[in-house]
């Protein structure tokens, strides 16, 4: 069973979403113009500028619309029976520096030149110096209690 998954993809062509009961989903665009996403009751919302994001639940029924050519986007779902995650978001400018030491799981996508994943574990330490203008998508997981 999959409790939490993230990603990044890239998006080339108009298509539903698949439907994916009992998760909680975060989408976020990183780059191009963007898409639309499209709900059984008309309404929509739309992510055409970098880093816009929208949460939802994975049992929606969304067709996506691209406003132009392709775009990248980064997914993060989480199965609400297990937990939730938590979507941050900072912007680092060069010689910036950012620590951590989380309390949970938590996942740092360095959205630079060189994208990087960093995985920290509970109470791990780790000092971040950007090399250059970076945005830092934190993803942190919670396990419920029940």
């Amino acid at each position: 069973k999959c409790y939490f998954r993230m990603s990044v993809a890239t998006v080339n062509q108009p298509s539903p979403f698949s439907v994916y009961p009992g998760m909680d989903r975060f989408l976020m665009l990183l780059d191009g113009k963007g898409f639309v996403l499209n709900f059984e009751d008309g309404a929509n919302v739309k992510l055409v500028n970098p880093f816009d994001s929208f949460e939802f639940e994975g049992e929606e029924k969304i067709q996506c619309d691209l406003v132009d050519k392709g775009c990248v986007d980064f997914n993060v779902m989480t199965d609400r029976n297990w937990g939730h995650s938590t979507v941050n978001l900072f912007h680092l400018k060069m010689n910036q520096i950012k620590k951590y030491q989380p309390t949970n799981h938590t996942f740092l996508y360095l959205y630079q030149t060189s994208p990087k994943l960093v995985v920290l574990e509970p109470n791990d330490k780790f000092e971040f110096k950007a090399s250059e203008n970076v945005m830092v998508v934190e993803v942190e997981l919670t396990k419920s209690n029940h």
